[in-house]
């Protein structure tokens, strides 16, 4: 007979909403709080961002408009300028102003062409034949996104020591994530020097989690080796 997996129950994601008001400039929070008996498989944590580029006072381009501008690449994470992460009131992660470049190499280095132009274009990731130019088809690909007023929608995995490791987050845990965005300045590619302004306008973000339920067996000899064993895990 085949291997059979008995250990996970069910496996579901959620999507989990601002926690609190919307602010353009952030910071964005997220509470990624699974039920009391699920726990988070923090690997397929996901941010979603609807956007559009306007003009300066929050109008739509019109299609008359015939100068170049485009999202910058790998926009679904270079929208994010750094993170922070608190695991019941402890700060547990928190990392350096260059979250948008990190990523972004991660992207460049790790991936074929073909697999940047199939698999990261969800990320709004393009392949740039040359870097910084405006004849590149990269940048021509990003400009069609959002021409003419268009609204797009991008998803991008969170790259981050916690969600990068295998682990389950255990129950019972209260996370946080606090989400700080970049300016509009450097997310969106203008090679026009018309002295011409726009506007990186969000006009959704939530996240989506990855719950899984264990078999109570399970579930219940892992919780009593937590209380045998006395893990230093910070209360809430």
């Amino acid at each position: 007979m085949p291997a059979t997996q008995t250990a996970i129950m069910s496996s579901r994601d959620k999507i989990i909403p601002l926690h609190n008001a919307f602010l353009k400039n952030g910071p964005w929070e997220f509470i990624l709080t699974a039920n009391s008996r699920n726990y988070l498989n923090l690997k397929k944590t996901w941010m979603i961002f609807t956007f559009k580029i306007t003009d300066e006072e929050g109008k739509p381009i019109p299609a008359t408009n015939t100068k170049l501008y485009a999202p910058i690449n790998n926009i679904a994470h270079s929208i994010v300028k750094n993170f922070t992460v608190h695991i019941n009131s402890q700060l547990v992660y928190h990392n350096s102003m260059n979250y948008a470049y990190k990523s972004y190499f991660e992207n460049l280095l790790m991936y074929s062409k073909e697999q940047k132009n199939s698999t990261l274009s969800v990320s709004g990731y393009t392949h740039d034949d040359v870097m910084d130019n405006k004849d590149s088809n990269g940048f021509k690909t990003r400009a069609s996104w959002v021409k003419d007023g268009k609204s797009l929608q991008v998803a991008a995995n969170i790259s981050i020591d916690l969600t990068n490791q295998p682990r389950v987050l255990l129950n019972n845990c209260n996370m946080k994530l606090t989400v700080y965005p970049n300016s509009d300045a450097f997310l969106i590619d203008n090679y026009d020097s018309s002295g011409v302004k726009y506007r990186f306008e969000i006009e959704d973000v939530y996240c989506r989690v990855n719950e899984l339920e264990l078999a109570d067996g399970l579930a219940n000899e892992m919780e009593a080796a937590l209380i045998e064993q006395n893990l230093p895990i910070p209360s809430y």
